[in-house]
């Protein structure tokens, strides 16, 4: 897999020229270990003059109501490695 990886520590501020000069298609994948498409507005805002696809990974913004461990927790929203590879995967298909 050919992806180009920025990782950001925070939230804020959000670096929007790293991610210009990074960007060398206009796929954008953002996986947050958080509710997905958190950032989604200053992608967007960061992107303003590049047409992108953006696929968001992250937390669904449901209710979480089964509990164990975090595994189990990642396990069953589909937070594992093996099932984010597989929606990027999806997402890259021409």
């Amino acid at each position: 897999m050919d992806v180009t990886i920025l990782y950001c520590t925070t939230v804020a501020p959000f670096d929007a020229e790293t991610l210009r000069a990074a960007s060398q298609s206009n796929n954008i994948i953002l996986v947050e270990p958080y509710y997905e498409g958190v950032l989604v507005p200053d992608i967007i805002a960061a992107m303003k003059h590049t047409p992108v696809r953006i696929e968001t990974i992250g937390v669904p913004h449901q209710i979480l109501s089964h509990y164990g461990t975090p595994e189990q927790h990642d396990q069953s929203i589909g937070f594992t490695p093996q099932a984010i590879r597989r929606r990027i995967e999806r997402f890259l298909q021409p």
